[in-house]
């Protein structure tokens, strides 16, 4: 009872996402931001020592939200294994509190566990979600191996391929963002200004001209 009264309080906590209508430098909206962290912490400490068999997906959600909400990232990374997770909607949550933790390797696993131990059909907005968090964290080469993996069994989209490309550019991979490109081109799909953008900003990190971006892109 105990465990499902704080996981409709974090619930609940989690929700207030919105900014304050009182300026948030004043004393009163940083006073109760303070609370209700400390709250955030001390209820997932308190949620260690509970059995398995108490905890639920919904806190699993739950205290993942309101442990992001408010920063209390020690504390969440401590308790995310005991976290139960069955559904893909809480595999996702999962994906999110390791990847805000910058755990990059516990992402695969999750997604391994997920996908070959669960036998759960990730959707195009989950496999998307895993291969933004490689490709933003300098592994685009890994990014693109998943996205090849699945693409028989996941539908890709622009988005997906757009991800993988921008991650090369960030990492100063050029080259292999140009033949992405052209490969999506190939599969006809139509790029965005977002992946023309992604391009010329890979350009600009290599020192190149803008002008065999734009040359590359056209092609």
């Amino acid at each position: 009872a105990v465990v499902n009264t704080l996981s409709k309080t974090f619930h609940s906590m989690s929700s207030l996402f919105a900014m304050p209508d009182s300026p948030p430098w004043q004393k009163d909206t940083i006073q109760h931001a303070k609370d209700r962290e400390a709250f955030v912490r001390e209820a997932t400490v308190f949620l260690t020592s509970a059995h398995k068999d108490e905890l639920t997906e919904d806190a699993t959600k739950s205290v993942i939200n309101a442990c992001l909400q408010y920063g209390v990232h020690k504390e969440l990374a401590e308790i995310l294994v005991k976290l139960p997770r069955m559904t893909m909607a809480t595999y996702m949550s999962v994906i999110k509190a390791y990847s805000a933790l910058g755990k990059v390797d516990d992402v695969l696993t999750v997604w391994m566990e997920m996908t070959r131990d669960k036998k759960i059909m990730p959707s195009q907005v989950c496999l998307g979600q895993v291969l933004n968090v490689l490709a933003s964290n300098g592994r685009p080469t890994s990014a693109q191996s998943l996205l090849s993996e699945w693409k028989n069994v996941v539908e890709p989209n622009c988005v997906m391929y757009t991800t993988v490309i921008k991650g090369y550019c960030v990492a100063g991979e050029l080259e292999q963002a140009i033949q992405l490109f052209q490969l999506m081109r190939k599969r006809d799909f139509t790029p965005d200004a977002v992946v023309f953008n992604a391009l010329l900003d890979g350009c600009a990190r290599k020192q190149m001209k803008v002008q065999i971006g734009r040359a590359s892109c056209r092609e």
